[in-house]
């Protein structure tokens, strides 16, 4: 655990250091009486830092057990964070000002502040004292350094480094959310076990009144849910319906959840009917239709009477020959109770098989792990005997295998010392398993997977888990939204030149998906993870771990110890007991309201509020106004109307997240976050309700935001009963079927050019003439810049333009979003961008009704490009196709103003990924093997009739081919049938 002490002990150090240096240049004066103090505490602390900096050289990022060294490198954390906490409050008591008359303006607050500067200049002064304690006992007890370098531990074979790897890195980390160990055989026995069961409804096929056959899947969580899924695929079903039951499910509360998934859309009447109503309804849903419905991890504490009230909607007579009901389980005794004749056991069908299982584990073992300098004799020995252990539970060999794929560099010593040090003696094989996998973690790797114990558990769908017989609670995690925090609180130091502390947290989520640490649960066309979940059983684990370091060791309520973060234990600790001595009704509430009194709140440095719906306005001023040293404050997805004018006092503020809020503007025109380095905003249109093409006889929009359908001839044959009620103020949108609220967003800060720390700049609206554009040409550091034109006049793209071209060195991403209410107003377009940025990877345009501007032609370095209602012309096609770097093309409404889009050799060399969301397209074709040489995935989501896909055959690295709409679907299966590839197919007819 040394390791994340010394992470722990650097990350403090050097925040210190950089708050000290800034202080004694920025703000001599103010430190006035302390300054000595405070100089000698940062002589002393660099010092400690270059030791710090020694040691983690010399043990190979921090690997030393030894106990003096850890109580040591605790000492000086806490003096850091201590010392950093002092000099911070002790400048906030004297208040800014400079200048003429600046004394006398400040004169009172320094009278009325001076017996709090004096209670702080002691502690200051005692701080000092405990630095050079801290100093002087490293000595004395003999705290050193070995002298003997050690290689640093290798966290990951995915890279994380130059940009000449980054392709390789993104086909690891695609490959990696794909990776299924010995899927193969696992598919073969669990077609042998289908087979029996469709051999048994044959049978029954001949009965007088058919009926579902129902089937009990017994075995560990993992094995009989993914039975259960790959049943979907093995047959033609009219419909199917999953329901994850779960032990305190309710007969009605079951019946809604089936009649949820039948019903689009839902009725509002379902929660008033009764159990009679809610089982006609089913029936009528089935009836006469060959169906599949899954009751996964079905739980029945009071015997048989959940299955008693469920199995009346599936009446013999009223199916399909051929539908079925599977019911997965861990308990033998109720799965006989429910089906006696028809429970099967994929745990002993597998456990029937235990050579073949092995021998497959063994030979993708063999195949991941890099065996240069390695005894392949010795390593196929050590790796059969972990593998011949494990092979009884499934889900803790498929874990040890991605082990192995997140860090092939394990070597022979380190496989034998979990065979014989950990597997031989312990009962639990998969928590050893864990802790050999977590002890090949680097550092930051291990800081931010610990970082996940604070997160409450939630229950999800159809995940991996590792308990024996109950479905395993999961705690579910977005992205971007960890790397953030990761960054803020400290948890990872940057290892690279070229890297970025965002770099390497971003890394360490590939890093920690690709060991299965944490479950990928939804990731994008590219394989990159988006969010992903974690099973109970690792949470456990990592929480026990976490408890024995000292910055997670306090126990805060589960609401609440995922919202906040603070550096100090001590203040922490305070502040959970006054949040445990405060009543009210939640412990968000709790906290909330004891901002404003509460000493110890004040140095928090996260509060990550997103979807709190108990936050107030008033809560948010007096966040502002007390709890000054934030670097991380997230109001996302809250009823939040505006920014208090205080927000300025945030001078510390790294991240502000005000997205899905109705904040409009900033209260000040001349607001500066000096340390803001991430600005997110813009409320995205996700509320809709989904009609897929409107097939339904009857859709309700009452009670929506419709106003009138944009096209005035609309077709929809189906429908019967179209029922619409008040509230107009939204529309349905064209060549689509959601019914939208519009985008709006806050508008850009008068003074954003002197947030000189700015690296992304997200959905931020300008005003007509986008003027104020030409502050953020100081932004050196701005990587990432969304900006939204509404209603663009004048001279608005010359502004953009002149902006974007001299961010032409940083800027990495840009997305640009145009609002125009009069669809036939002047888009600027005329305006030429003189100086490109050379160094976008990404674009996003949206709006630009005259189609792609003539600058990206010289984006050589391009490789990510999302078009929306900026129709393209052949010729735009054709320069695209140019880009020699484009690997994914996503054209989403109105981004093409031709029918048919036709790829031939002359283009598109680089493209792996090509997503169509856009029903103006009818027919894409590929004309012969030189055709998109690269392209591994389409997508392609239509809502009209007959479409044409053809020519799948020629593309040679084609892998998976992903269409909804009504497609000649017997043609495309007889393409893919002719690739040599065998690309996956997966189709939904709407």
């Amino acid at each position: 655990m040394a390791d994340m002490l010394l992470g722990s002990a650097q990350g403090a150090v050097g925040s210190l250091l950089g708050r000290l240096t800034s202080a004694l240049i920025d703000e001599a004066q103010q430190l006035s009486g302390v300054r000595s103090d405070v100089q000698f505490i940062k002589d002393e602390m660099e010092s400690m830092h270059g030791f710090l900096l020694h040691f983690a050289e010399a043990t190979g990022d921090g690997g030393d057990e030894d106990h003096r060294v850890r109580a040591w490198m605790k000492q000086v954390a806490e003096v850091a964070y201590a010392s950093q906490n002092c000099v911070d409050l002790y400048v906030q008591s004297l208040g800014a000002g400079a200048g003429a008359g600046s004394y006398l303006r400040r004169l009172p607050r320094l009278l009325w502040t001076l017996p709090a500067r004096h209670r702080i200049a002691s502690q200051i002064r005692e701080l000092k004292v405990r630095a050079r304690e801290v100093g002087e006992r490293r000595i004395r007890y003999g705290v050193k350094a070995p002298k003997e370098q050690k290689p640093a531990k290798a966290s990951s074979s995915l890279a994380a480094g130059d940009d000449e790897d980054k392709e390789l890195e993104d086909a690891r980390r695609r490959a990696s959310a794909e990776f299924k160990p010995a899927a193969p055989l696992l598919e073969q026995l669990s077609r042998d076990v289908w087979k029996k069961t469709t051999l048994q409804t044959e049978e029954d096929a001949e009965a007088a009144a058919p009926a579902p056959k129902v089937i009990a899947i017994l075995g560990d969580p993992d094995s009989r849910t993914n039975f259960a899924k790959k049943a979907k695929t093995w047959e033609d079903w009219d419909c199917m319906v999953w329901i994850e039951v779960g032990p305190f499910c309710t007969p009605s509360r079951l019946l809604r959840s089936i009649l949820k998934k039948l019903s689009a859309p839902v009725p509002d009447q379902l929660e008033a009917w009764g159990h009679e109503k809610l089982v006609e309804k089913i029936r009528l849903h089935l009836k006469d239709k060959r169906f599949l419905v899954v009751l996964d991890d079905f739980w029945d504490r009071d015997g048989t009477h959940l299955w008693d009230c469920v199995k009346s909607c599936f009446p013999p007579g009223d199916c399909t020959p051929g539908s079925k009901i599977i019911i997965t389980t861990g308990y033998l005794p109720q799965a006989k109770s429910l089906v006696p004749s028809e429970v099967y056991d994929v745990s002993s069908l597998q456990s029937d098989h235990r050579k073949e299982l092995i021998y497959s584990y063994l030979e993708e073992a063999m195949g991941l792990v890099n065996s240069n300098n390695q005894n392949r004799y010795d390593l196929c020995d050590v790796l059969r005997d972990i593998i011949s252990i494990l092979v009884d539970a499934i889900p803790t060999c498929n874990f040890f295998l991605h082990v192995l794929y997140g860090n092939p560099n394990r070597t022979i010593d380190e496989f034998q010392r979990l065979l014989r040090d950990k597997l031989g003696s312990s009962p639990n094989k998969a928590k050893q398993v864990l802790k050999f996998a977590y002890d090949g973690l680097s550092s930051n790797c291990k800081s931010c997977l610990l970082h996940l114990s604070i997160f409450p558990l939630k229950t999800t769908f159809g995940q991996t888990g590792y308990a024996a017989h109950s479905r395993t609670r999961l705690a579910i995690f977005k992205r971007a939204r960890l790397v953030r925090r990761w960054v803020a609180e400290g948890r990872v130091k940057k290892t690279g030149r070229l890297m970025s502390a965002m770099d390497e947290a971003d890394h360490c989520f590939d890093v920690l998906a690709a060991h299965r640490f944490v479950i990928p649960k939804d990731t994008d066309a590219t394989g990159k993870v988006k969010s992903c979940v974690m099973n109970d059983f690792i949470h456990d684990l990592i929480a026990e771990i976490a408890r024995e370091e000292t910055r997670d060791n306090i126990k805060l309520p589960p609401d609440l110890a995922h919202r906040l973060s603070m550096s100090h234990e001590f203040q922490l600790a305070q502040a959970v007991q006054q949040v445990h001595a405060t009543r009210s009704n939640t412990t968000t509430t709790m906290f909330l309201e004891l901002l404003p009194s509460s000493t110890n709140l004040r140095g928090l440095e996260v509060l990550d509020l997103e979807d709190c719906k108990e936050l107030t306005d008033h809560h948010l001023k007096n966040i502002c106004n007390h709890v000054v040293k934030l670097k991380y404050l997230s109001i996302r997805n809250t009823d939040i109307t505006k920014l208090p004018k205080k927000i300025g006092k945030l001078q510390f503020l790294e991240t502000l997240d005000i997205r899905q809020t109705e904040v409009r503007a900033f209260a000040k025109r001349y607001t500066v976050l000096p340390k803001l380095k991430h600005l997110l905003a813009g409320n995205q249109p996700t509320d809709y309700i989904s009609f897929d093409k409107l097939q339904y006889q009857e859709t309700d929009v009452r009670q929506t935001k419709v106003r009138v359908f944009t096209k005035r001839r609309i077709e929809l044959p189906k429908l019967k009963n179209l029922l619409s009620g008040d509230q107009p103020t939204g529309y349905i949108s064209e060549g689509s079927t959601r019914v939208e609220k519009p985008f709006f967003t806050v508008q850009m800060p008068h003074c954003i050019g002197a947030m000189t720390e700015l690296q992304v700049l997200s959905h931020i609206a300008v005003s007509r003439n986008a003027s104020e554009l030409t502050g953020i040409c100081n932004l050196i550091h701005l990587r990432k810049l969304g900006v939204v034109l509404q209603d663009p006049e004048g001279r608005a793209f010359m502004h953009l333009y002149y902006a974007i071209g001299n961010l032409t060195r940083s800027l990495v991403s840009l997305s640009i979003r145009i609002i125009a209410n009069n669809v036939n107003a002047d888009m600027g377009m005329e305006e030429i961008l003189l100086i490109p940025p050379k160094y976008l990877q990404k674009l996003e345009i949206s709006g630009l009704i005259n189609g792609l501007p003539p600058w990206v032609e010289k984006l050589k370095e391009l490789t990510k490009i999302t078009l929306h209602k900026t129709p393209l012309s052949p010729v735009d096609i054709k320069i695209l196709g140019m880009l020699t770097s484009l690997r994914y093309l996503r054209l989403q409404e109105k981004s093409s103003s031709e029918r048919t889009l036709a790829f031939s050799k002359d283009g598109f060399q680089s493209l792996v990924f090509l997503v169509i969301e856009f029903s103006g397209i009818t027919s894409i074709s590929f004309a012969d093997e030189a055709t998109t040489p690269q392209l591994q995935k389409i997508v392609w989501s239509s809502s009209i009739d007959q479409l044409s896909l053809s020519g799948i055959e020629h593309l040679r690295n084609i892998r998976e081919v992903n269409l909804k709409g009504n497609f000649d679907l017997g043609r495309v299966e007889r393409a893919i049938d002719a690739n040599k590839n065998k690309p996956i197919l997966k189709a939904n007819r709407t």
